[in-house]
């Protein structure tokens, strides 16, 4: 399994965003120029973490994005829906994919395994919050 760029770099943003005081504002070139991302980039993670709630903005010159909920109150799993959607450990889990390619997608034995597995792992990103995560990265 693999996190993508959009799943890291959203997570770069928040922890951004959950360090400021008093949910403060943060520009999208201010998150940028912390954390190296580029704007463009940043805007559509930062946007599709609007629509999920996770973030709100403010429009204007002092314009810009904070937190719509306490990082205790984010987790992982919300961070990775949001902007990569759903994520399988197999092709075959998702339903989706059409164009599975797999000699034995008809007639798996496995297909229970996997997606018992990738229920455990969301499981377990449901239960890691944005605040451990900024409690990893301060110690």
């Amino acid at each position: 399994m693999n996190i993508s760029t959009k799943g890291r770099y959203a997570i770069r943003a928040l922890v951004e965003l959950a360090k400021v005081k008093d949910n403060q504002v943060l520009s999208v070139k201010d998150i940028s120029d912390i954390q190296g991302i580029s704007t463009t980039y940043l805007e559509h993670l930062l946007v599709k973490l609007k629509k999920a709630n996770i973030v709100g903005s403010q429009r204007g010159a002092k314009g810009g994005f904070f937190l719509e909920k306490k990082p205790k109150d984010i987790t992982l799993c919300d961070v990775i829906l949001a902007v990569e959607g759903p994520v399988f450990l197999s092709k075959c889990l998702n339903s989706n994919n059409t164009t599975i390619d797999c000699k034995f997608i008809n007639d798996c034995e496995f297909q229970g395994f996997w997606s018992k597995l990738s229920k455990s792992i969301e499981n377990l990103f449901s239960k890691i919050t944005l605040k451990e995560i900024l409690g990893e990265i301060n110690e």
